[in-house]
């Protein structure tokens, strides 16, 4: 009766999951078709964003999900791609704790190989993904030297500050930071804050106004940032504490405190816990120690377990109730 019990259980979470994945992908579409006849009306505006409420309403893994489904039947779908490019680069390009989710890179690259120039493909978007999120393998998908050149610099371990600027490459306030490959993850969490501290430190400099612009400009100067301070590296212990490589008292900083969503301390502490604290192999001069490889693993795993064991547990059960006949 329990293993019956187990099994009912089993199958309602699993089918729970499954509706809730195609009710996400209601939502999509629902989204992306509604959003092509370019209706500006109040009632069209309150309606889109019920349904962006909607969809953020669910785990962000069920979310990813239905967009992978979603991509695979509607691949030459325009409409349908550009708009999942763009959650792609919003709600995992732009999350500074993300380790980057690995099918969505998948597809983008897909996408920028297999969609050819001039077919509508949004492929600023996909490439601003692949420029925080992406690694090595992408430096061939991206044709502009510039951002490039800014990929290449993450892979080969700078933290770019002030990344999220818009026109101008200097001035006082802070702008966030894109960490570099190695540090992507939870621990660029705790670069971006050490960099911002040392950031909101810096002396704010006056540049004299011209003819055509009178008004002085106020700017801190980061070419003034030490450089390995730029290039440092965080990493977690196998306490999942944050350890970095740069000794931070030297320059009157301290390691922050940082409120990590549970699911991400969760994530830190298995990643962390089969590596007794090492630094990652990529990690500058402490990955000349002993390093631990990086570990990934689907989210799909816990779902494909549970499916495993249902129908191992339903062929037993079944087995049974036939035998005793």
């Amino acid at each position: 009766m329990k293993k019956l019990l187990m099994i009912i259980c089993l199958t309602t979470l699993c089918a729970h999951g499954f509706t809730q994945e195609e009710e996400a992908r209601n939502l999509i579409r629902e989204l992306v078709e509604g959003g092509t006849d370019r209706s500006t009306t109040k009632e069209s505006w309150e309606r889109r964003h019920q349904l962006f409420s909607d969809l953020r309403a669910f785990n962000p893994d069920v979310v990813f999900s239905a967009y992978y489904e979603t991509l695979g039947e509607k691949f030459d779908d325009l409409n349908y791609v550009n708009f999942i490019l763009k959650e792609f680069f919003d709600f995992d390009g732009r999350d500074i704790v993300s380790y980057g989710r690995q099918e969505a890179l998948d597809w983008t690259r897909k996408l920028l190989r297999e969609k050819k120039q001039g077919q509508g493909l949004d492929r600023p978007m996909a490439i601003w993904y692949l420029r925080v999120k992406g690694d090595e393998r992408d430096l061939d998908l991206i044709p502009i030297q510039a951002w490039r050149e800014e990929l290449a610099m993450r892979v080969a371990g700078t933290n770019l500050i002030n990344y999220w600027k818009a026109t101008y490459p200097t001035g006082a306030a802070w702008l966030g930071c894109a960490p570099s490959v190695t540090n992507t993850g939870p621990q660029g969490a705790y670069v971006q804050a050490i960099l911002r501290q040392f950031w909101e430190n810096m002396e704010i400099e006056i540049e004299e106004g011209t003819e055509s612009w009178p008004q002085p400009a106020k700017f801190r100067d980061s070419a003034k940032i030490p450089p390995e301070l730029l290039t440092m590296v965080v990493w977690f212990d196998a306490g999942g504490n944050p350890v970095c490589n740069v000794d931070l008292a030297k320059y009157g900083l301290a390691m922050p405190e940082i409120d990590l969503p549970p699911k991400v301390k969760d994530e830190i502490l298995r990643r962390s816990s089969g590596s007794a604290g090492l630094p990652p192999c990529n990690a500058g001069d402490a990955g000349q120690k002993p390093c631990a490889p990086g570990t990934t693993a689907p989210w799909r795993t816990p779902l494909l377990i549970g499916v495993a064991v249902l129908i191992i547990g339903g062929g037993i059960y079944a087995w049974r109730k036939i035998s005793k006949r």
